[in-house]
């Protein structure tokens, strides 16, 4: 289920800029979470973050009952089904795709890291707390067939997706091993992104060790990496 939308007078609380080589994730106009990849002989994923503690998402009764119950209604488009969020989201074209994800959930820490593996296609937390018993709330869901939708955020053609709801529901799906149904906010504008802006944006995060990431991030940045 797919469906491409152009927002032109979005809140821009949440924001997403970058390319398949690098994003950045902006929560009320601020950098939260950079991520970029290096080519060592193999790909290695760099990240500097802070958590976001803000509230992002009002409290909803037919949102929450949309993504918690997996139920969505087939006569409305999915614009409108998750119009709490998308009007949250910057202006741009972005594709909504609801399906089941072809890859078992590897959940990334919020903590930043250095030189994490960077093949695959990474479901980026935006924060550290998890309730175990939300957790088993979720599992039970799914062994009586119930599928709770997570919401991504990702750029084009990244395999970086960020979490921007549904931290409980992937770490159940992950715990259970079942590939998730997701909704997927695929930004369609990607954006090149000077060396010097990216070292700007690294700076604005709340990070004791950014230089040393930064200094790799310099170094690596001219090479293109091939993801396929």
């Amino acid at each position: 289920m797919n469906e491409i939308i152009e927002i032109s007078n979005g809140k821009g609380n949440i924001h997403i800029k970058g390319n398949a080589m690098e994003s950045y994730l902006y929560i009320k106009k601020k950098p939260k979470i950079a991520i970029f990849f290096v080519n060592y002989n193999t790909i290695l994923r760099y990240q500097i973050s802070t958590e976001i503690t803000q509230e992002i998402l009002q409290e909803n009764y037919i949102y929450e009952n949309i993504v918690s119950n997996g139920i969505l209604q087939k006569k409305l488009s999915l614009s409108e089904q998750f119009s709490h969020l998308t009007q949250l989201l910057t202006n741009g074209l972005y594709l909504l795709s609801y399906e089941k994800s072809e890859f078992q959930v590897q959940i990334t820490s919020i903590s930043p890291f250095e030189g994490s593996y960077g093949r695959t296609v990474c479901f980026s937390a935006t924060q550290s707390y998890i309730n175990s018993a939300f957790v088993e709330h979720y599992k039970k869901k799914i062994k009586a067939g119930i599928y709770p939708i997570p919401v991504l955020l990702k750029i084009k053609d990244s395999n970086t997706q960020y979490i921007l709801d549904g931290h409980h529901k992937l770490k159940a799906y992950q715990d259970l091993k079942i590939k998730p149904y997701t909704l997927t906010i695929n930004k369609l504008q990607s954006d090149d992104i000077e060396t010097h802006k990216g070292i700007e944006i690294m700076n604005l995060i709340d990070y004791n060790n950014t230089q040393k990431i930064i200094d790799v991030y310099t170094k690596q940045k001219s090479q293109k990496i091939d993801f396929s």
